[in-house]
């Protein structure tokens, strides 16, 4: 069985930008190892939800993570949203799994 790796990243890298070159090299160099890539890319599943709701085309959706792993990442994350100048809040970070589904309760 092959395995999958999916790949995030922001719509707005275009050829020839630094992130843009090297997503293209790593896909690439997956590929030619017999990985299958994965990428919800623009007008693909990263825009039918996350797009889509910066947009205001969609109502928010729950997004929740669980760990310090996470959390950690999701900071990350909201640090090059707000700089691309995207709605920044979608993603709630919680310290135990009780607090996630009473947070999905309330959708």
């Amino acid at each position: 069985m092959k395995k999958t790796i999916t790949i995030f990243g922001s719509s707005l890298p275009r050829s020839g930008d630094i992130e843009y070159e090297d997503a293209y090299m790593l896909g690439k160099l997956l590929a030619e190892k017999g990985f299958n890539v994965c990428s919800g890319g623009y007008q693909g599943i990263m825009d039918a939800v996350w797009e889509l709701m910066n947009k205001n085309l969609l109502n928010r959706k729950p997004a929740a993570c669980h760990s310090q792993m996470w959390k950690k990442i999701v900071g990350i994350m909201e640090k090059q949203i707000m700089h691309e100048g995207r709605m920044n809040g979608l993603i709630s970070c919680f310290k135990s799994v009780k607090e996630i589904a009473e947070y999905l309760e309330k959708w």
